[in-house]
């Protein structure tokens, strides 16, 4: 069972024991409490029955860097064409990329370079643009991760 944001309800000594004794059927119910929140701290009756997880996800800088590192593969499969890219359009897309874990992260930049997706790039002239699935430019922003990525 998945618990969001119950931090404040550690505080009411009855939720304790109630938590406690499911902990303690574990046996028998075969049921996990999985506790989300930005800070939690279980109470010491507790902590003999919990496993402590902290999802580090990338930094900005690091997506950045993830962004340039599939540019680059992308550099290499286009016969060493450069991609480029409007300033506004990589900061527009690693902005969108905040909150996923590195791999959901990856995957969807190299959807955004990849021609079989919405987005691709498409050396023209030793410059990137925008293209649709079936080769056309697109013009204007798509959806990418919950926000826009204008192409260019």
């Amino acid at each position: 069972m998945l618990l969001l944001d119950f931090h404040p309800y550690f505080d009411a000594p009855v939720h304790v024991r109630l938590i406690k004794e499911i902990a303690q059927d574990y046996e028998f119910r075969h049921q996990k409490l999985i506790f989300v929140s930005h800070a939690v701290s279980l109470p010491d009756e507790l902590k003999s029955f919990a496993a402590a997880f902290e999802l580090a996800l990338p930094t900005s800088i690091e997506l950045s860097r993830m962004v340039a590192e599939e540019a680059e593969v992308w550099a290499m499969r286009a016969d060493n064409n450069k991609v480029r890219a409007a300033k506004a359009s990589v900061t527009a897309l690693v902005n969108n990329l905040g909150g996923l874990t590195r791999t959901d992260a990856r995957r969807l930049i190299r959807n955004a370079s990849s021609g079989r997706q919405c987005l691709a790039a498409r050396a023209t002239g030793g410059h990137a643009t925008a293209v649709e699935r079936h080769g056309r430019a697109v013009r204007g922003a798509a959806r990418v991760g919950g926000g826009a990525y204008r192409g260019g």
